[in-house]
């Protein structure tokens, strides 16, 4: 169904008490999990008490490729000065939990910061041992990196699948291999294959930051590590059948965190690879990168303004992006002083449409009380979760 301009708003029961207590239980207690309720009205609890709410390595959550679960890492109580942490999968409907993976009983620990990503039918996660990891959680001590493991997100025996892996890595879409930069003096991209464990190396010559692979696997693309930032824009565009290597940049104006999340607006039409972005004040662009093409998507109206934007994520389809906004008081007091909505873009059509949230979810958002995140898009498209002192399931009306 095709998305309008028109501004779809669902009036939802305010229950000032109630949710006034969940938000102070948020940022103080630790729960694994809040009471469900009606149209996704209450949070998901996923940060632990020995986790800050809103801290950036709390935020490590996937949507599951079925769009029914929320994966999620969890932080267990400290064992002296050693973190512990553990994998947990929330069904979005029930509420009801399920460990994937147990904290390891011994020197190892999972890298918060670097190492969870789903793939198929798997959640590959990264772990070191406590003399390997730095303040940053995303690299190693000399001479040893990270190994890589992975679990079925049905259930099974976690399997480690690859080591020594010097800073992020991506899997293949077919599970088989898997890129990363490792701890050597070259800096260049090296591939490694799962089934024969044996390493090779191709012309990305980047201190790579993020990888998409396309969905067939035919080629992949590096996006700089600071993309957005200190002046650095782009990266890389590499083709496993012609082992060809093109730079890419991004548009000019384009506004974000850096690299992660410009990372995250990586998407593959019909085989070829765009960057969705939004410039600002608030234009949403695609940049086919196979030729820095640009094409206007979408343009906000009077009154709307992008200059808060944390971001975008868009659905496995292609086909939505979901942003934060400002919509600028009338007053002439400035964008500054504006609330913040939730905006999904359809990204064929042009059209528009706000996400309703609820008010108290509003007025924790005005008092900072969110991660630096996008709010992200399940792979259908259907629903979107948000990052506010918990995390939060909302229907985009008229995607499905």
């Amino acid at each position: 169904m095709e998305m309008t301009t028109g501004h779809f708003r669902k009036r939802l029961p305010l229950r000032f008490s109630i949710y006034l207590g969940l938000a102070a239980a948020l940022l103080i207690a630790g729960c694994d999990l809040l009471s469900p309720g009606e149209s996704g009205s209450s949070a998901i609890r996923y940060e632990s008490p020995d986790c800050p709410a809103g801290a950036l390595r709390c935020g490590d959550w996937r949507w599951s490729p079925d769009g029914e679960e929320i994966v999620y890492l969890w932080w267990l109580p400290y064992e002296g000065s050693r973190p512990r942490h553990e994998f947990r999968a929330v069904d979005v409907s029930s509420r009801k939990v399920r460990t994937l993976v147990e904290a390891f009983d011994d020197r190892r620990i999972v890298l918060a910061w670097i190492g969870m990503q789903v793939f198929g039918s798997y959640l590959y996660y990264s772990a070191t041992d406590e003399t390997g990891i730095s303040d940053n959680g995303c690299c190693s001590g000399p001479g040893r990196g990270s190994d890589i493991y992975r679990v079925r997100i049905d259930g099974g025996t976690p399997e480690r699948v690859a080591q020594n892996i010097g800073t992020r890595y991506a899997v293949s879409p077919d599970g088989y291999t898997l890129v990363s930069k490792r701890l050597t003096a070259d800096e260049h991209l090296s591939r490694y294959d799962i089934r024969t464990r044996t390493w090779s190396d191709f012309p990305v010559p980047l201190l790579a930051g993020w990888v998409n692979w396309a969905p067939d696997g035919s080629s992949l693309a590096v996006v700089d590590n600071f993309a957005g930032q200190s002046g650095s824009a782009g990266g890389q565009l590499y083709d496993f059948s012609t082992k060809s290597v093109r730079r890419w940049q991004e548009p000019e104006g384009v506004i974000g965190n850096g690299g992660s999340e410009v990372s995250r607006t990586i998407v593959w039409d019909r085989g070829e690879a765009y960057l969705v972005a939004v410039r600002s004040p608030g234009t949403v662009v695609r940049r086919r990168l196979r030729d820095d093409t640009d094409a206007v998507v979408h343009t906000f109206g009077p009154g709307l303004h992008a200059n808060r934007l944390d971001g975008l994520s868009v659905s496995a389809d292609a086909r939505f992006a979901a942003m934060w906004r400002t919509r600028c008081p009338t007053d002439g007091s400035g964008c500054e002083q504006g609330v913040l909505e939730l905006v999904v873009v359809d990204l064929q059509s042009g059209g528009e449409v706000v996400v309703d949230i609820p008010e108290d979810v509003t007025r924790l958002l005005a008092r900072g009380f969110r991660a630096p995140f996008p709010p992200v898009l399940a792979p259908d498209g259907c629903r979107v979760a948000i990052v506010s002192a918990g995390l939060w399931i909302r229907p985009v009306p008229g995607a499905c």
